[in-house]
């Protein structure tokens, strides 16, 4: 006989093991200068890639506060690049941009820009933790993350935060 609630949220169940995974001590002190190879860590890259889709489809909170423990280190953490560039463009911009002096880095408000969920986004805006005009290391905003990527509702949260100075917003792609 099948139990139907077993799996009531799969895609909250499957986030909440990404974000579990990617929130590992291990895999958080993980650097971008490591020589890590996808076969030695091989859920890095799809845990990276794709919680954001589930979470967006299975938003729990036990998921929300995994997320928002991610993000709180966002900045040193190798999911940031492997998020927005996914591992074929890991290599490419690994050196680049993470050997140079003074670095700019992907932080927590990029991540959630760059994914759009609304509940995630709002709750990283209250934490007031980073400066809503800083570039990260690809010289972009949240706001130029937000709406290159068509997420009209961030865009809006945005565009309400007294400080957002929208004219040093320039849409680059890739």
């Amino acid at each position: 006989m099948r139990d139907l609630t077993l799996f009531h949220s799969p895609y909250s169940a499957i986030a909440e093991v990404c974000l579990t995974y990617l929130n590992f001590g291990y895999i958080r002190d993980l650097s971008l200068d490591d020589n890590w190879a996808p076969e030695i860590h091989p859920l890095l890259d799809y845990a990276s890639c794709y919680w954001g889709e589930h979470a967006r489809k299975g938003m729990m909170e036990d998921v929300k506060v995994l997320v928002l423990s991610l993000l709180d280190t966002f900045d040193e953490h190798i999911s940031a690049i492997l998020l927005i560039w996914g591992h074929d463009g890991f290599e490419r911009w690994r050196r680049e941009l993470y050997e140079a002096e003074g670095k700019k880095k992907c932080t927590g408000l990029h991540g959630a820009a760059f994914l759009g969920i609304v509940e995630i986004f709002a709750a990283v805006l209250e934490l007031k933790k980073w400066e809503v005009n800083k570039e990260d290391c690809f010289g972009r905003t949240a706001l130029t993350w937000a709406a290159e990527k068509g997420h009209v509702a961030v865009v809006k949260m945005l565009l309400q935060q007294e400080d957002i100075i929208p004219t040093r917003q320039t849409p680059i792609r890739p």
